[in-house]
């Protein structure tokens, strides 16, 4: 159970970032787009990959509390993810369009900006992650038989 799971987690968090990144890097230039795609689809597979694996396992034994052990994983790995969804997205638009800042009270802002967008992301991603992981956690509560 634990490959099976892993790999519909890696499905489902590779769909959900690749239907937040291809509307949103099409403004990029060909090759910052693909860098982007690449690494946050590849990181996306692996936490995902992780995620169901984990969430999988823990769903065949008895009395594992399932719905809130894959709440609270789901909302981990969408944390990490959206922390670095929006780095990586705020990173390769500056890098495309900014011009490096040269004043110090520019170039203060630039650097606090990065890790704010940052923990906006995770905390957002966190969100969506504990939604998406309780409503498969409720699935898995009802179809996974338990071990004796």
């Amino acid at each position: 159970m634990s490959v099976f799971g892993g790999l519909i987690g890696a499905l489902v968090a590779l769909a959900c970032t690749a239907a937040i990144l291809q509307p949103a890097t099409s403004n990029l230039s060909p090759f910052t787009r693909a860098l982007v795609l690449c690494l946050l689809l590849g990181l996306s597979l692996v936490l995902g990959l992780m995620t169901g694996s984990a969430v999988g396992r823990r769903s065949r034994v008895p009395d594992s509390r399932i719905r809130m052990f894959s709440a609270l994983a789901s909302a981990v790995c969408g944390g990490v993810l959206g922390g670095a969804l929006f780095v990586g997205l705020s990173a390769s638009y500056v890098k495309d369009y900014a011009a490096w800042p040269t004043g110090t009270f520019d170039l203060i802002l630039a650097i606090l900006a990065l890790p704010t967008l940052g923990a906006l992301g995770l905390c957002l991603g966190a969100i969506a992650g504990f939604g998406v992981g309780g409503l498969s956690g409720l699935v898995l509560a009802v179809v996974v038989p338990k071990r004796g």
